[in-house]
């Protein structure tokens, strides 16, 4: 491993992907905002939640794997751009045309599948450029990203959808994306090394490997089981925040936000 400037390299990363964190953030609760106060309806926003949610869940336990066989920097820098591309479609069809709630849900689909890539591709670049003595430090430093732009994030996107249309908050996306890739292309990740076997082995073999590893560690497989429990239960449920507070308590999107803002201080103190 190459420990050279290994500090150097992390904060341009992190510095990166605060911004696309943090925009993808902002958007995300722009459009759940915009379906509440275009359509009001609970299926709409399901399926929202749904789109967010599902594709992500159902890809994860193979994203895994494939980051293992690919190139990290690559799949991180392809993750932001199609999450750039989706923001831009949504915006041509609702500058050049009436909105789509198909569209969007399509877009919110596409949003969730390429964070199913980013982040174990980020999660396991990490130890490749950090010594092993400040991991646990390093890990610090992207939680702290992390929690930072969930909450900045809706605030962000409060503040704009009060001043501009939907359609222009999307293009932050496209800025988020830029300035993430930007940081990866001059940072070189070394790949993992592969033995004769390691390559031979087949997808399935190595996603087998990775379930025994979870089942042979009970502290481990308590603690999927847990998280998976809690994001199948709570997650979806703060797609429905908007639109209690625009239904039940006839509030706009300053309250909105000030909620989701409020959640994600909460999941940050449940979790210290």
């Amino acid at each position: 491993m190459e420990n050279k400037n290994w500090k150097r390299k992390l904060f341009a990363i992190y510095t990166g992907q605060f911004f696309s964190l943090l925009s993808s953030s902002a958007v995300q609760f722009s459009i759940i905002w915009w379906l509440t106060d275009t359509t009001g309806s609970p299926l709409v926003l399901t399926l929202a939640g749904l789109a967010g949610f599902l594709p992500q869940a159902l890809v994860g336990p193979f994203a895994g794997t494939l980051t293992d066989r690919y190139s990290r920097k690559m799949l991180m820098i392809l993750a932001d751009m199609t999450v750039a591309l989706g923001s831009l479609l949504l915006f041509a069809s609702m500058y050049f045309s009436e909105p789509s709630i198909a569209l969007t849900v399509l877009v919110l689909i596409i949003r969730s599948l390429a964070a199913a890539f980013h982040m174990p591709a980020m999660q396991a670049s990490v130890p490749l450029l950090a010594p092993e003595e400040h991991l646990t430090n390093v890990a610090g430093w992207g939680q702290t990203v992390s929690s930072v732009s969930n909450i900045a994030g809706p605030a962000l996107g409060m503040s704009l959808l009060a001043v501009h249309s939907l359609e222009w908050v999307l293009l932050l996306d496209v800025l988020g994306a830029s300035i993430a890739c930007t940081s990866l292309l001059f940072i070189r990740i070394p790949r993992m090394s592969i033995t004769k076997d390691r390559v031979s082995s087949s997808f399935i073999t190595e996603m087998k490997e990775g379930y025994f590893a979870i089942v042979e560690h009970p502290l481990l497989l308590k603690l999927t089981i847990v998280m998976t429990v809690a994001a199948v239960l709570y997650i979806p449920l703060g797609t429905y925040f908007p639109l209690i507070t625009r239904n039940h308590f006839e509030k706009g999107v300053v309250e909105a936000g000030i909620v989701e803002i409020a959640f994600a201080i909460g999941l940050i103190v449940g979790g210290r």
